[in-house]
């Protein structure tokens, strides 16, 4: 199955419940380190959201593993995710993809679409879980549902080989689509492929060309060899 290993470390800059965009919260971003420190060590767990990040910018990622930490455990869902993203990666902290699971579910649970996906991935992969394709496609389907383009590219992948769920071509072309018309690479190749056999779609030569041109665009060398191939038919 074809994941994409896309996990970045992502802060959301979404506000708290309780913020208004014209309050403290707006400004944490516009902080330095010495003022959200005041607000950090208070407890706000926005701040050490913040404060978090500023320290893995720097590579600082004791001080990053500390702050998001502190958050997570207010279950702050951007720091849930941040942590595992260490964890998972051994920043300032031993790898271990176990505590990695444990942290992203958390966030995935609150439903946070980029820790959906990486459960996704980690299920499909069996780091720090048992591997389970089934769940695998519930979590990547719950960040898909959300516009989440790797996870609707996985979708379509695992509709269409059977992995997780039961083979459906229609299924697949849909989630294809979806991921394709978001500019992922592999997904313009994948549906381009389905437009030429004719599988969950009626037949398109046309449409073909132009996935695979837009897939080959972006470097993707089958799709260019595709296109090659069929100029010559």
């Amino acid at each position: 199955m074809r994941i994409k290993n896309t996990l970045g470390l992502l802060v959301s800059l979404a506000l708290s419940v309780g913020f208004s965009q014209t309050t403290l919260a707006q400004d944490f971003q516009n902080m330095n380190k010495e003022r959200l420190s005041f607000y950090a060590e208070g407890g706000n767990a926005e701040a050490q959201v913040y404060l978090g990040h500023k320290y893995y910018l720097i590579q600082d990622y004791s001080e990053a593993f500390k702050w998001f930490k502190k958050a997570a455990e207010q279950r702050d869902m951007y720091a849930q995710y941040n942590l595992g993203v260490m964890y998972y990666r051994g920043e300032g902290v031993k790898q271990n993809y176990k505590q990695a699971f444990v942290w992203v579910k958390k966030a995935a649970e609150q439903g946070y679409k980029q820790a959906q996906f990486m459960i996704g991935h980690m299920y499909s992969t069996g780091e720090g879980i048992k591997k389970n394709y089934e769940q695998a496609f519930m979590w990547l389907k719950k960040a898909a549902e959300q516009g989440h383009k790797d996870a609707q590219s996985d979708i379509g992948t695992m509709y269409y080989a059977g992995e997780g769920i039961k083979q459906n071509y229609e299924q697949a072309f849909i989630w294809l689509k979806k991921a394709a018309e978001h500019g992922d690479t592999w997904a313009q190749y994948g549906l381009a492929g389905m437009y030429y056999y004719g599988q969950g779609v009626t037949k398109d030569l046309t449409k073909a060309r132009e996935y695979w041109t837009l897939s080959c665009n972006q470097g993707h060398k089958n799709a260019c060899e595709n296109l090659k191939q069929l100029s010559s038919q």
